[in-house]
């Protein structure tokens, strides 16, 4: 299946025509679908790195109506304002204006990043699967023009069923060891077998940043280590670590980083498509 299609299905949109834009056509919203996802993450994150004022919005409205109610409920009778909500909601405002749970909740925003770049990475690994197999299942010469050497045991292609048509990228990856956690092997992967090469820039750049915060934060207890420094080291940004700095994220890092990886996600599918375009 490709995204709702059956494979005969699928077969059948690209023969129908000749035109070399169908195949840019069929393969765009595989694409946005898996950026969608993407996307769909993105909303998951920014619920963790805003619960705290979520939390205190619930906990004021909340007070806010029982306040009104006991005012205008004449069955109960209260004398004195002190008796009242009232200084609690303020109290909860306060904290909310001066974000005065931020210390408590800083671990959220360390594992908040560790989530997002697991995201980054099932998405990236799942663009390079999804495109592999679309090209061997439409065009018989793509496979003709893989130069590396993929070796697989007979029990492999009879779990295939002989047939690797639309499962090449899944063997690929198996094989290869692709694992998508950094840029420089993501990017290798996507140059080797479709030939196109994203320059860098500064969004990479931020992207590495927050594949190599990822690392210290799972592996090193939230501590720069000697890997996150070799990882950095080309990357032109403002922040700046030495080794055994203690790593502490503000929310807005996490967002910066997550808009960078949805501008590289975008312009990698553009690049697909060209690439598919001029192949074509």
């Amino acid at each position: 299946m490709i995204e709702g299609l059956s494979l005969e299905e699928a077969e059948n949109f690209v023969n129908n025509s000749q035109d070399a834009i169908v195949y840019e056509e069929a393969i765009e919203p595989i694409l946005l679908k898996i950026i969608e996802r993407f996307d769909s993450h993105s909303v998951t994150i920014a619920g963790l790195l805003n619960f705290d004022q979520l939390l205190l919005d619930f906990c004021i409205g909340n007070l806010k109506k029982l306040e009104a109610s006991l005012k205008t409920n004449h069955e109960v009778n209260i004398t004195s304002i002190h008796l009242l909500p009232t200084s609690t909601i303020r109290n909860l405002e306060m904290i909310k204006e001066n974000n005065s749970f931020k210390p408590q909740f800083q671990k959220v925003y360390s594992q908040s990043l560790v989530l997002l770049v697991s995201y980054f990475t099932s998405i990236l690994k799942e663009m390079f699967v999804s495109s592999v197999n679309f090209l061997t299942l439409f065009d018989s010469h793509f496979a003709l023009k893989i130069q590396s050497k993929v070796k697989f045991e007979f029990r492999k292609l009879a779990e295939n069923n002989f047939d690797l048509r639309g499962k090449l990228g899944d063997i690929i990856i198996d094989k290869e060891s692709y694992s998508f956690q950094d840029m420089k092997s993501s990017k290798e992967a996507f140059n080797k077998y479709f030939n196109f090469e994203i320059s860098r820039n500064k969004d990479q750049d931020i992207i590495i940043m927050g594949q190599a915060l990822r690392h210290a934060i799972v592996h090193n207890s939230e501590v720069v280590d000697s890997k996150f420094l070799n990882q950095t080291r080309d990357c032109q940004l403002e922040n700046h670590y030495e080794l055994n700095d203690e790593i502490v994220l503000e929310k807005k890092d996490v967002i910066n980083i997550q808009v960078s990886m949805k501008k590289f996600l975008l312009e990698m599918k553009n690049e697909l498509i060209t690439k598919l375009r001029n192949d074509h």
